[in-house]
């Protein structure tokens, strides 16, 4: 068990070697203060890259800075399904969006649609209009069970994952026999 003193000592060191992130912070907590003047309920809020707003009283102000990544990483995967569903509908793959965990989409791809679909995919995934950060789509292949992937980079494929020209029942021979 840390004392509070050590726990000042830390986060002194820390925004010591990190000075962008205090002032993030402070500058997303002033924000908040500023727009409460503005609340009738003197309440501020924060805005997220998707127009998503949190209203917080004054107590609960640092809780503003948690709420930009996360409600936008949920934004973005709630964005990035849907344009997943509207490509695979208009395209009339039998490729299917099974489950999402956490921030991982779990695909049901027939063999024989996995080469088209596959790089499609991937430029949705890596692809946003309201993020200037790059995006990596690592990608995962499982015959049983989506917590059971494994790896599909190889330096042929470009990333894309290992293509066999095989039908599914030579494909299942080889795996499972």
């Amino acid at each position: 068990q840390r004392s509070p003193e050590e726990a000042g000592e830390f986060l002194t060191a820390y925004f010591n070697r990190y000075p962008r992130v205090r002032n993030f912070i402070s500058s997303v907590h002033n924000k908040c203060r500023e727009r409460a003047v503005l609340d009738k309920r003197g309440r501020g809020y924060v805005t997220n890259k998707w127009g998503r707003r949190r209203y917080l009283a004054e107590q609960e102000i640092y809780k503003s800075v948690n709420f930009l990544p996360q409600s936008g990483a949920a934004d973005f995967m709630k964005d990035t399904l849907v344009r997943l569903g509207t490509f695979l509908k208009e395209s009339n793959y039998q490729t299917r969006i099974l489950d999402i965990v956490h921030d991982e989409f779990v695909f049901n791809i027939p063999y024989n649609e996995f080469e088209k679909v596959i790089p499609s995919i991937i430029l949705i995934m890596e692809t946003s209009d309201r993020l200037n950060v790059p995006l990596k789509v690592n990608l995962k292949w499982s015959p049983n069970h989506w917590n059971d992937g494994r790896d599909l980079t190889c330096e042929q494929c470009n990333g894309v994952g290992q293509i066999y020209s095989m039908t599914q029942d030579e494909m299942f021979d080889a795996l499972f026999t």
